[in-house]
């Protein structure tokens, strides 16, 4: 399984979030979404990895005691190797966003999320984990990446 990680910068006192348009074409093509990517094998753990991936994509620095675990989201793909996603919230972090080479920050109300400009499945669940949630999410996809079966249950995270 393959792991990665998902940032999401929340302004809670301002209702906004901090999302990134993608710049480059990935696994998600060039949409709006969270902050995060690959765990490295340099990376001691989960958090390090959020923290590295953060940094280069936004510009900014979470602070330890800002940021937590809220989430698992894991994909299977009929015709590759699964994923598996950990998602984090970060309310306290250093430095002010800024453009790098993959990704545009830009602030949205937690109000009115670009949901059609996110990943498809995001709209499955991110509100809710955006709203405080802590979630476990497993999505099926078939070999044409066609959303086969969708789980979502309420789950702690260490």
């Amino acid at each position: 399984m393959i792991e990665f990680t998902l940032c999401y910068p929340v302004e809670y006192d301002s209702r906004q979030v901090l999302l990134g348009q993608r710049k480059i074409e990935g696994l998600i093509g060039k949409k709006i979404c969270g902050f995060g990517g690959h765990v490295e094998r340099s990376d001691p753990t989960i958090l390090d990895a959020a923290l590295r991936e953060l940094q280069e994509e936004a510009g900014i620095s979470a602070q330890l005691s800002g940021i937590s675990k809220v989430g698992e989201l894991y994909i299977s793909h009929q015709s590759k190797e699964g994923l598996l996603v950990h998602i984090f919230i970060v309310n306290s972090w250093t430095g002010q966003p800024e453009e790098t080479d993959e990704m545009k920050p830009i602030w949205f109300s937690l109000d009115a999320l670009p949901l059609s400009g996110m990943p498809q499945n995001d709209a499955l669940w991110v509100e809710r984990i955006l709203n405080g949630e802590k979630l476990r999410i497993s999505l099926v996809f078939d070999e044409n990446t066609a959303l086969q079966n969708a789980l979502i249950e309420t789950g702690e995270f260490a």
